[in-house]
């Protein structure tokens, strides 16, 4: 039995832990993505697999882009801002959950840098694990299931992934929690785990050194360049421009290395099923010229509710906030991929079948990227 399509998989990861026989696992797909496979050995057709995937059922009237606010958030601790993407608006809201005793769920680096996984940590000095956007598709395998045992013993939780990761999540769920909060963002696509680590190996071998440290935007150079910083044990680093030959972030913006469902995604437009939506605020001097600042802004989504509005005002003391009123011309101009998908490359499918066959992956970035 398949849960879905192959294409209409996001790899959420869902139907692993919702599988009552553990009969689920998720496997290397021709694509070079994870998608889940059933030992129909073991399986009992059961269907709650399907009865909780976002890729079967999702709900465009779940999401009311009516009553949405938009926030400019700089987090005014510089550390915390240097270390993170854009503004720090995810360290804002992650610290107040740690600030009450609770958890929080993100994507860190894993396997030496080789791969990215969720993980949970329970202290701000942990939080920086989590800091730094990573483009590469995260393991959530088991963390759903442990964010759902805390949730059930009243301890406040904050989750933060894609829009389709959140949408897996509330489905595994199965219920609304008070003591939930859900953070995602505004995705371009998500990239394969099994090109990025061939990338991390290749980038390793070139250096004759393991790699110590990644960020792919860097603020060691101005924000607005999207500079990526790799540093190496034998302490060495270096800084690639989005010119460089040789850049992964070029694969992943010529829409090589991205999940099929990405082109086509879902959960573009506004309100998100997440509780907050982040974004870079992109050209944030041109609709306020008093938001000026290339440390980088974060660019906040979400609908007031009760739960939404009490736990914004709580956790904005350390940032500075401005509400600001967008409109929808600006939005498709400065902020596109709210409501567009990105375009995949013509020779994509030609890309990752030549990687998935076992060619060289330097050898095909120089032939794509020359």
């Amino acid at each position: 039995m398949n849960i879905c399509e192959s294409n209409i998989c996001t790899g959420c990861g869902a139907c692993v832990g919702i599988c009552p026989l553990k009969c689920i696992s998720m496997e290397r797909n021709s694509e070079a993505f994870s998608e889940p496979v059933i030992d129909d050995n073991i399986c009992n057709k059961c269907r709650k697999c399907q009865k909780i995937c976002p890729a079967l059922n999702y709900k465009e009237e779940d999401n009311d882009d009516s009553d949405v606010n938009f926030y400019a958030v700089i987090n005014n601790n510089r550390d915390v801002r240097k270390q993170s993407s854009s503004g720090g608006a995810f360290s804002m809201l992650a610290e107040e959950v740690l600030r009450r005793g609770g958890f929080v769920f993100g994507a860190a680096w894993a396997d030496n840098f080789h791969s990215v996984k969720h993980i949970c940590v329970d202290n701000v000095n942990d939080l920086s694990k989590l800091r730094q956007s990573k483009y590469v598709q995260s393991n959530t395998i088991g963390s759903f299931s442990k964010v759902k045992t805390l949730l059930n013993s009243a301890a406040l939780c904050l989750y933060s992934g894609c829009p389709c990761q959140i949408d897996g999540l509330l489905n595994f769920l199965g219920k609304k929690y008070e003591n939930l909060i859900t953070v995602d963002f505004v995705c371009n696509s998500i990239t394969s785990p099994f090109v990025w680590s061939s990338y991390v190996d290749f980038i390793e071998e070139k250096e004759n050194s393991r790699l110590s440290g990644i960020e792919l935007r860097t603020k060691n150079r101005p924000y607005s360049l999207y500079a990526q910083l790799f540093s190496f044990e034998n302490n060495c680093a270096y800084i690639k421009y989005t010119d460089d030959p040789e850049n992964y972030m070029k694969l992943f913006g010529k829409g090589l290395v991205g999940r099929s469902i990405c082109y086509n995604c879902k959960y573009r437009r506004k309100n998100h099923k997440s509780d907050f939506t982040l974004a870079d605020f992109w050209n944030a001097d041109k609709f306020d010229e008093t938001l000026f600042d290339d440390g980088g802004i974060s660019f906040v989504i979400f609908s007031q509710t009760p739960k939404t509005q009490t736990f914004f005002k709580d956790s904005c003391h350390s940032s500075t906030v401005k509400k600001v009123e967008i409109s929808e011309e600006w939005l498709n101009e400065n902020l596109r991929m709210i409501y567009n998908s990105p375009v995949p490359a013509e020779g994509r499918k030609e890309f990752l079948s030549r990687f998935s066959d076992g060619e060289n992956l330097s050898n095909l970035i120089k032939e794509v990227l020359a």
